[in-house]
């Protein structure tokens, strides 16, 4: 039995139906901060780099695509806060909705005390290279200036009623 994809291949002409040809991660179990400048979607989002969430991968083929898959955990300063959040391909952000008043691929907001947040996204990118790409998490949060606190509450205190996490990027190469 012959079974065909959307993108006009089939079992008949790629039997495997696909590998993984490598994978990068970065894993980071630390804690750490981040300034946040005021975000108005009036003058445009300001996009800022979670450094410490950030991998490097290099296709082996230009028609592979790389699968990429964030987990990260963290807190604002600010209750109330829309985050907005999204993957950055070398400099460039690949995911974004259409709309200029809510840009990102995923949006949280906090409320409370303790804004605990939880992101997974996944995505599929198509760089179309076999050049080196660095795959990142990019966030903004909008309103006033505030502080993203990776990995942790923004009051924490080294007590068990604080969480504590840890958080990754993973990057797969596929055929």
């Amino acid at each position: 039995m012959t079974i065909y994809w959307g993108d006009g291949t089939s079992t008949a002409t790629h039997p495997s139906g696909g590998s993984i040809q490598q994978v990068q991660t970065t894993v980071y179990t630390g804690t750490t901060s981040y300034s946040i400048g005021e975000s108005d979607p009036n003058k445009g989002w300001p996009w800022f780099d979670i450094g410490a969430l950030s991998v490097n991968i290099t296709p082996s083929s230009s028609s592979n695509k790389i699968l990429v898959s964030v987990y990260m955990c963290g807190d604002t300063s600010s209750s109330g806060s829309a985050i907005r959040m999204r993957i950055n391909r070398s400099g460039t952000g690949i995911q974004n909705s259409n709309d200029s008043w809510r840009p990102g691929a995923m949006a949280m907001t906090t409320s409370g005390e303790e804004h605990k947040v939880l992101s997974i996204m996944n995505y599929v990118d198509s760089p179309s290279s076999t050049s080196q790409r660095n795959y990142k998490v990019q966030i903004a949060v909008p309103g006033a200036p505030s502080t993203w606190y990776l990995n942790r509450t923004n009051n924490y205190s080294n007590s068990l009623s604080h969480a504590r996490t840890y958080s990754w990027i993973t990057v797969m190469e596929t055929t």
